[in-house]
């Protein structure tokens, strides 16, 4: 650890006096525990501390949460100017802990006496001697008039400020969903103390305890409910015009703890870029001007607290988790009927359900959803996740990809930044060839939701289908292992579209193995040594010939097996499977290219997803 005075990159640290000094010349004081955070990064400089080793040495054992270390760090960036996703000086290392980024050098004594040299010398030459007094006794009285005119100028102001448009007055109200847990309530201070220091320079805000100005009256209430599952944090933000009870926006954010200050990044850029359009234009941007949204304040606490504990039990992705999820969305809508969060997220509840039912039981699920869906937006037009709901339904369900995405671009413009609109929409837009935009939605989606892989195997699924395996490869190798067994598979195939057949060979029996599925590992070795990755993918399908969905295709098409592969596709289509939307850009099926039946196949495909056929008529092809 560093004791002495330091600098670095145009800063000067004096840690004894818990004093910075900025390279244009500012000053300011930290903390005590955040100048000691300081002090031990910079004292290991290239190397990465983790949160344990930071929370033992700069609260000295203490028995802190680990949410006092992201205050710490959320502090120190602050003064230093520095973001968490473009770190200049303090990098998060994903999983592990932080590293200071630039070399440090010591600051020695005579700097220091210069830096207070300045100081001494002003306080000398302000200091009065005895023949100034007469001179002071005046400058006083001058002074003393000029602040009276300042205050009667202040008090007209204050009577004629309702006569002048003024910046919006932003109530801030964060909660957590469950106030009884001390590490959530932790969280809520860290949310806070964030979102606040990010809309003060950009919005004049108001904390809910605090009375607004005289003649100021807040305009606005921003809600921030948190919740904490383990290390993943769900916040739920909902932006309210105090007097008319439109929502311009409603959006979520999912994060890891030590992420959560690039959500209260986003949450102030969110508002600042809604408050800072004229009223009617944000309005009609939204569809809320002729909306009579629900007026959250009725619904009770249970209701809200029940639709969070069903959001994240639905993102475990499990059966298990599905069921727990309509359960409590059921509940919550049995005290709030009309609570438009709850209906949508049981809407998406109904389609996960949905997916994994056999084919004959699949449509009762989609026309409840669907029902939802339409109740929801009935009710409240301006709920951006309620039309990124519809928009992902129409496609999946319906194959509209039109309307779709028309779904889509209003959500965008209802939630600037969401994750759900971005995740759906590099899907639409990969089935229409238009590749670099869904590359950018789903880069997009891995950004605002960095804690969830996923969402980089969909970056590297965008890359794949706009034929850039290179970049694909290097996305998924990047993953943290272990990884999925989808992205294992996508990730042999680029290896094997690039040429490069032995090291898709060395991960396709890798992940066989490890799964316990298809051949043996001398089985395949000896498979590929007889005739390569066509010789490993037909022993695959003959020890597994009930292989499911588009793999199963694959495989067939891989194995140089025409007719299968077509009768696999021809299924697919029969039940209308959405992973045949982008069946057209899969490299896959390169082999099939040339095929009458396949040409024909994509153009029925074609004439399905882009005819906007009743739900009706789509419902019965799907039966």
């Amino acid at each position: 650890m560093i004791d002495s005075p330091f600098s670095f990159d145009g800063w000067r640290v004096w840690p004894d006096r818990l004093r910075v000094e900025a390279p244009d010349g500012r000053s300011c004081s930290l903390q005590p525990q955040v100048m000691r955070l300081l002090v031990e990064l910079a004292g290991s400089t290239g190397r990465t501390l983790t949160r344990d080793e930071l929370l033992t040495s700069v609260w000295d054992g203490r028995a802190v949460t680990d949410d006092a270390l992201t205050v710490a760090v959320y502090s120190l960036r602050k003064v230093l100017g520095d973001r968490a996703d473009r770190a200049r000086y303090l990098e998060t290392i994903k999983g592990r802990g932080y590293r200071w980024c630039v070399e440090v050098a010591p600051l020695g004594d005579d700097a220091a006496d210069a830096a207070n040299e300045p100081l001494r010398r002003g306080m000398l030459a302000r200091r009065p001697n005895r023949d100034s007094w007469p001179r002071l006794r005046t400058w006083c009285a001058f002074l003393a008039l000029l602040i009276a005119l300042a205050a009667g100028w202040g008090v007209q102001a204050m009577r004629s400020s309702s006569r002048v448009p003024s910046l919006p007055v932003v109530e801030l109200d964060v909660v957590s969903a469950f106030p009884e847990a001390a590490a959530d309530r932790a969280l809520v201070a860290t949310l806070e103390a964030s979102v606040a220091a990010e809309m003060q320079e950009a919005i004049v805000l108001r904390r809910s305890r605090d009375a607004a100005p005289a003649g100021r009256v807040a305009s606005h209430r921003l809600e921030v409910r948190v919740l904490r599952r383990l290390d993943l944090v769900q916040t739920t933000v909902t932006l309210i015009d105090v007097e008319t009870g439109i929502r311009p926006f409603t959006d979520r954010w999912t994060s890891s703890i030590p992420a959560i200050e690039g959500v209260a990044t986003q949450i102030a850029e969110t508002v600042d870029a809604c408050l800072s359009v004229p009223e009617a234009e944000c309005s009609a941007s939204s569809g809320s001007a002729d909306a009579r949204p629900l007026d959250r304040a009725w619904v009770p606490p249970p209701a809200e607290d029940a639709w969070i504990r069903g959001e994240m039990a639905l993102k475990e992705g499990t059966a298990d988790g599905i069921d727990r999820a309509l359960t409590l969305f059921d509940q919550s809508l049995e005290q709030a009927p009309g609570f438009v969060p709850a209906l949508t997220a049981r809407a998406v509840a109904q389609m996960a359900k949905a997916r994994r039912l056999p084919v004959a039981e699949r449509p009762e699920r989609v026309e409840l959803a669907r029902r939802d869906l339409e109740n929801a937006l009935a009710i409240d037009p301006s709920f951006g996740p309620g039309w990124a709901a519809r928009g992902v339904l129409r496609f999946f369900v319906d194959w509209q990809v039109s309307a779709a995405e028309a779904d889509l671009q209003r959500a965008f413009q209802l939630s600037k930044k969401s994750v759900a609109p971005h995740a759906a929409a590099w899907r639409v837009l990969s089935a229409q060839g238009r590749h670099e935009a869904a590359v950018s939605h789903a880069q997009m989606a891995a950004r605002w939701d960095a804690f969830n892989s996923f969402r980089q195997f969909h970056v590297a699924s965008a890359l794949t289908l706009g034929g850039r395996f290179e970049e694909a490869l290097e996305v998924l190798d990047g993953l943290d292992p272990p990884r999925s067994h989808d992205a294992e598979l996508l990730r042999v195939g680029v290896l094997d579209w690039l040429g490069r057949p032995e090291e898709s060979f060395t991960g396709l029996r890798a992940w066989l193995v490890r799964s316990g599925r298809g051949p043996t590992s001398p089985a395949l070795d000896e498979a590929f040594a007889r005739g390569g990755l066509r010789s490993v993918y037909g022993l695959w399908l003959d020890v597994e010939p009930k292989l499911e969905g588009l793999l199963g295709a694959a495989i067939a098409a891989r194995a140089d097996r025409p007719d299968e592969a077509m009768r696999r596709l021809e299924s697919l289509f029969h039940r209308r499977d959405p992973s045949l939307l982008t069946l057209a850009f899969e490299p896959a099926f390169t082999a099939l290219s040339s095929d009458p039946r396949f040409i024909a196949l994509l153009d029925d495909i074609a004439h399905v997803s882009h005819n906007a056929r009743g739900r009706a008529e789509v419902g019965a092809a799907t039966r």
